[in-house]
């Protein structure tokens, strides 16, 4: 049932029973998701949504899911941290409207894109390997503002390594982009 997802949950998980989505959590906030392995899902790998705030995925492991590895939308201070995620039919990695969020330590290589941010503020993007994406490797849109961009590969992309399409009201994105 949902919002009573178990602290740790056992890896690996079979998506066969379920085919869409590997792991959902919906208006759940604390939710950990830690050391699982989702493969050849019908819909994103991992999915924190709804108001599922301050989440943590850690150390998890998604391979060809048939959207993105791990998917994050209206949930707030969420953390995904030290994840794989490659071959997917997405972003490895796509966080929309969920603010304060931090993504670090993942290697999101060999998807159609890397990490995206969709109108979301001031998220934590670090340390991550974005490389061999068939588009960005990183990219901001909407109303993505004041977000740091640190330490980050994004080597061998398709399109531009990292890319700020956003719609700032005042002319500026408030992006901090370092190191990268």
């Amino acid at each position: 049932p949902m919002g009573t997802w178990p602290t740790e949950t056992p890896s690996p998980v079979d998506p066969t029973l379920g085919s869409d989505f590997g792991i959902v959590i919906e208006g759940h906030t604390g939710a950990r998701i830690l050391r699982n392995s989702v493969a050849d899902t019908g819909d994103a790998g991992i999915v924190i949504e709804l108001g599922s705030d301050r989440a943590l995925v850690q150390g998890n492991t998604m391979t060809r899911t048939g959207d993105s590895g791990v998917s994050v939308s209206g949930s707030d201070f969420v953390r995904v941290i030290d994840n794989v995620a490659n071959l997917a039919s997405d972003a490895g990695i796509n966080f929309d409207t969920a603010n304060d969020g931090i993504i670090s330590g993942n290697d999101v290589r060999d998807n159609p894109g890397g990490i995206e941010l969709g109108g979301s503020l001031r998220t934590l993007v670090a340390d991550n390997d974005a490389s061999f994406s068939g588009g960005s490797g990183i990219g901001l849109s909407g109303d993505a503002l004041n977000n740091r961009i640190i330490d980050n590969l994004a080597n061998s992309t398709g399109a531009d390594g990292i890319s700020l399409e956003v719609d700032a009201i005042d002319g500026t994105t408030g992006a901090n982009l370092g190191g990268n």
